[in-house]
């Protein structure tokens, strides 16, 4: 819910859950019926991520750093889809949200554009995986921060939705997912995707928060050379003012730990 700080503009509930938006000055937020923020955004400049955690799930364009296809699963505010909007005119925007009352809302109250470039499907993200599975459709970058009031939704936290996302991504595609640790099903939801992307998964706190970013690629996804990644995060963090360089830090870290780690297993 709501902090004492923050007006409520909007309440509202269904048979899927009660929805706050409130506002501080010009920021507005999402909520689903708990504390957590689900999202925000500037209502006067709503192509700026304000949220540390989306921030970090678009590290990914360290390794697609200009994306022509992106699949979004969950669309909360709509602040992914209005950053990729913004940025990428040349993109193509796919997004599979279950709630129609949270798209309404995301057009209603968060400035989300209407336009042929953003396709909105109602229903479940899981199922919707399935069917571009099934009709070969690839994406540069698939996103998904699908979570309710009780967590990660069922649909996205089985094996075969990963196995789909899999054979959704262009063979240098990368897909960026947000976890929450105090989530129940996090280890287990890691776990599938470690099986279904192996050796090919890094991890990425979120500073101050228990989000943690996950990055996979069908390829390796951190590549050898240092220097060429230092250089496109410092052109990224110049464009978006996002903390690239510091995500490739982190990264770097991650990889190497892992990669040590393997060494040890029995």
């Amino acid at each position: 819910m709501a902090s004492p700080r923050e007006t409520v503009i909007h309440r509202s509930q269904s048979d899927d859950g009660v929805i706050e938006i409130t506002q501080q000055g010009d920021i507005r937020a999402l909520y689903f019926g708990s504390s957590a923020k689900q999202s925000a955004l500037d209502i006067l400049r709503p192509e700026q991520l304000q949220l540390s955690y989306t921030r970090a799930m678009v590290s990914a364009l360290l390794f697609f750093p200009a994306p022509r296809s992106v699949l979004l699963i969950g669309l909360g505010a709509g602040s992914l889809a209005n950053f990729l909007w913004h940025h990428f005119p040349s993109c193509q925007i796919d997004v599979a949200e279950m709630r129609a009352d949270v798209v309404h809302l995301a057009h209603s109250h968060f400035a989300l554009p209407i336009d042929p470039r953003l396709r909105i499907h109602i229903g479940d993200g899981g199922q919707f995986m399935a069917l571009k599975r099934e009709q070969r459709q690839t994406y540069d970058l698939i996103l998904i921060d699908a979570y309710n009031h009780d967590g990660i939704a069922d649909e996205v936290r089985v094996v075969s939705f990963f196995e789909n996302v899999h054979a959704c991504l262009n063979q240098h595609g990368t897909l960026s997912m947000n976890l929450w640790t105090g989530e129940p099903h996090y280890p287990l939801t890691l776990q599938y995707l470690e099986q279904v992307f192996p050796r090919k998964v890094l991890q990425l706190p979120v500073d101050e928060r228990a989000n943690v970013i996950v990055l996979a690629s069908r390829q390796k996804i951190f590549p050898g050379a240092a220097k060429p990644l230092k250089k496109r995060a410092l052109a990224l963090e110049d464009r978006f003012n996002i903390p690239f360089l510091s995500y490739v830090r982190q990264l770097k870290r991650c990889d190497r730990w892992l990669s040590l780690s393997r060494l040890f297993q029995p």
